[in-house]
């Protein structure tokens, strides 16, 4: 279960074991899990995919697809997925959990994630 409570820290401090520590514990997982943690990178695309504001999800979409493009693909669930690499996990985390809490992201936190891609 996604675990919005958690601020991260990682990026301040610059810790790799810091990003692995917070990752495991948003995905409230004590190791990495594969069938566990696509579980839930499957239910967080659905948050996206349900998502009944268009602009959040058509904005979190085309965040997917450009981190996806950087790994030389095109499919969106990877793209959530690298959406969760060290450059971006932060800012998507806080993306994520105002999403999961309001159903919506704010403009702040959006373009935060979308400047980091190249985006804005």
């Amino acid at each position: 279960m996604y675990n919005t409570k958690i601020n991260c820290t990682y990026h301040i401090i610059d810790c790799d074991n810091t990003y692995r520590s917070e990752f495991l514990e948003i995905f409230g997982l004590e190791c990495l899990e594969e069938e566990k943690l696509t579980k839930e990178f499957t239910n967080l695309f659905n948050v996206v995919n349900g998502c009944t504001n268009e602009d959040a999800k058509k904005e979190l979409t085309e965040c997917m697809k450009k981190v996806a493009s950087l790994f030389l693909v095109d499919d969106l669930f990877t793209g959530i997925m690298m959406l969760y690499s060290y450059d971006y996990f932060h800012l998507t985390h806080d993306c994520m959990c105002e999403l999961i809490e309001t159903g919506t992201v704010s403009l702040t936190k959006m373009t935060a994630l979308k400047r980091r891609l190249d985006l804005a």
